[in-house]
């Protein structure tokens, strides 16, 4: 009897590596173990995008796509006040795959690589906002390398790199601030922005609008004495107007 349970067990056993060695035909055993892995981490990535090929140390990998949080609504959110582009630190293959993903509403209205980075000969490589052929005066730069914004401080907002969690809500934040931005100066405006990496262009349609830099600079460019001035203003009086009327009640 146990002799016929071992036989069972046996022939199951072989059957089972046959169908792994005629699904991994072709392959080593290292690059075996690595599509299990990918395969293993997709599904527990319920926020994912899908995957795409990498070419990492000469050779072709399969890598998934995660979306950072809210990014869907964001896009969609902010397409409807802001012109979207990219400038990204990848390459234009593994940018564009990524962004077949990402981008399937056709957001997106130029796409900037790796090709365009500008090389310091002390901190390395950065984005050179310049590059947009845009008036300093209409671009907004959001980014997760802090050598970039150092090179453009009136024009940058640091983000922080996103790491996977699932709780992040860094997107929700600067989509809150585009928003109170909007309500302030009160006119359609055009926004690039970058996946990860967000470049952002900020175009005033109404030259009689207060320009956005005249805001981050009268607020030091403080999101939450911003974010304050906007939930506290009226319709007849602006957060600055409310500010000098309550230091004239005292």
């Amino acid at each position: 009897m146990n002799n016929k349970i071992d036989q069972h067990k046996r022939r199951y056993q072989n059957s089972q590596k046959n169908k792994r060695d005629q699904k991994n035909d072709g392959k080593n055993p290292k690059d075996a173990r690595i599509d299990k892995k990918d395969s293993d981490n997709e599904k527990e990535i319920t926020n994912s995008s899908g995957k795409v090929d990498v070419l990492l140390d000469g050779r072709i990998r399969s890598a998934c796509v995660k979306q950072r949080p809210f990014l869907q609504g964001f896009l969609d959110g902010c397409s409807k006040y802001y012109d979207i582009m990219i400038f990204t630190a990848a390459g234009a293959k593994y940018a564009d795959d990524v962004l077949k993903l990402i981008d399937k509403n056709h957001y997106i209205t130029r796409r900037l690589y790796n090709d365009s980075l500008t090389l310091d000969a002390e901190s390395g490589f950065y984005k050179d906002i310049t590059k947009l052929g845009r008036s300093m005066n209409d671009v907004v730069f959001v980014d997760d390398r802090k050598i970039s914004c150092s090179k453009f401080p009136s024009n940058s907002i640091c983000i922080d790199a996103y790491e996977g969690a699932d709780n992040d809500t860094a997107v929700i934040y600067i989509y809150f601030v585009y928003e109170v931005l909007c309500l302030f100066i009160l006119c359609k405006v055009y926004l690039y922005i970058v996946f990860v990496y967000l470049c952002i262009e900020y175009r005033n349609i109404n030259n009689n609008q207060q320009n956005i830099f005249h805001i981050l600079n009268e607020y030091n460019r403080s999101w939450n004495n911003i974010i304050m001035t906007a939930s506290g203003s009226k319709t007849t009086a602006t957060g600055a107007d409310n500010e000098a009327k309550a230091g004239g009640s005292h």
